[in-house]
């Protein structure tokens, strides 16, 4: 899903949000999708999915667990539960 095509965009959204494609979520990519194929998981909606079968290390492999856990609807969207500050529309 990296490649941008205008004449196919829309098809290939619909396609790999029907298949779970990995390479839809940031800092994932082709070789990422790989790794998940090696170990037969074609999807990471597939219940043996897990984000350390990415091979992802460092700063991101929190947020990328972080963001698979919402999308697979393990835990609530909006973190952090309480905000200290609260904005109004203009001032950030």
């Amino acid at each position: 899903m990296k490649i941008s095509h205008p004449l196919y965009d829309s098809e290939k959204k619909i396609v790999a949000e029907h298949y779970g494609e990995v390479t839809d979520f940031w800092q994932c990519s082709i070789k990422h999708r790989f790794k998940l194929l090696d170990n037969g998981i074609y999807s990471w909606k597939d219940p043996k999915f897990d984000v350390s079968l990415l091979g992802i290390n460092g700063s991101y492999l929190d947020k990328i667990k972080r963001l698979f856990q919402i999308n697979r609807g393990e835990i609530n969207p909006i973190t952090p539960k309480k905000l200290n500050t609260i904005f109004t529309i203009g001032e950030v």
